[in-house]
């Protein structure tokens, strides 16, 4: 990395990306956890007044369970496009909540302006303190074909260096479309630390030209923000990945916050909506560009 790497001169505007629920915080733990609907919208239109470009959403049932439930995503969808169409929405296609692959491709078989404008995609399992995140080959390769025929912006969520090989194969054999969108998750305890290091040897390993995201775990969220921040970077904040944050009570709204300081302390900018869509070449599917 050069001097004129870190001038901020040379920044693009940064991306921020958040992960309101996750599959694993539960709201009798943390009460601003948003689990409805409703509250799951009205947080993604929070955020986005704050600076974020991009909600990646999960859905939970009546019970605060993981669930894939297309009805749950509609809705949900529906609400955030009603009051902020040009947000960009990004669906999980997680194991977590079930590991049947129809039920991983629920948001997939939305139509029209209620299909997400991007969805995750795991390139790979790997072990959790409490189990395994299952991502067979076969699996990977059906979702990333049938984002690939809707025009689905595939967010390739990396946990090892090992995921980027996947990576590369899917994108030369043409399973992947050439414009996606990587998200480096480090801390997990299983999976790449979140390091200095770690973080360097991903962002080595990929491919040209794609850009990317990081996120901390839990208590490395601050600083895996920090670091994707000054190299560059895009980052993934949010209470999927740290529901505890830095005080009682602590909200999506205040991950939000907390990456526009570590930004503006260097003088960089934050990404608009339009310019990630620019950036990301993502049409829009409510009347936006």
């Amino acid at each position: 990395m050069t001097q004129q790497d870190l001038n901020p001169k040379t920044y693009e505007p940064l991306l921020i990306s958040v992960a309101l629920t996750g599959a694993v915080p539960t709201k009798s733990q943390y009460p601003s956890l948003p689990t409805e609907p409703v509250e799951i919208a009205d947080q993604a239109c929070r955020v986005a007044e704050h600076g974020a470009s991009i909600v990646h959403i999960h859905m939970r049932d009546a019970n605060g369970r993981a669930t894939q439930n297309a009805d749950r995503f509609a809705q949900t969808i529906s609400l955030i496009r009603a009051e902020k169409p040009e947000l960009i929405i990004c669906a999980t296609t997680t194991s977590r909540g079930s590991s049947a692959i129809e039920d991983r491709m629920a948001a997939l078989h939305l139509d029209g302006p209620l299909l997400p404008d991007m969805a995750s995609l795991t390139l790979g399992s790997y072990n959790t303190p409490h189990g395994v995140n299952i991502n067979p080959p076969e699996d990977i390769e059906a979702i990333a074909r049938l984002m690939t025929s809707l025009n689905v912006l595939p967010e390739l969520e990396i946990f090892e260096p090992g995921m980027l090989e996947t990576a590369r194969r899917l994108l030369h054999s043409g399973v992947l479309p050439s414009n996606v969108f990587c998200n480096f998750l480090l801390g997990v305890s299983g999976a790449s630390p979140a390091s200095t290091r770690a973080l360097s040897n991903m962002v080595d390993l990929l491919p040209p030209d794609i850009p990317w995201a990081a996120a901390g775990i839990g208590q490395f969220q601050k600083t895996v923000t920090a670091l994707s921040v000054v190299m560059g970077g895009h980052v993934r904040v949010g209470m999927e990945d740290d529901p505890r944050g830095d005080h009682e009570g602590w909200t999506n709204v205040d991950a939000v916050i907390r990456a526009r300081r570590v930004a503006e302390s260097i003088n960089r900018s934050i990404m608009t909506p339009h310019q990630a869509r620019t950036l990301l070449k993502i049409d829009g599917r409510a009347g936006t560009g």
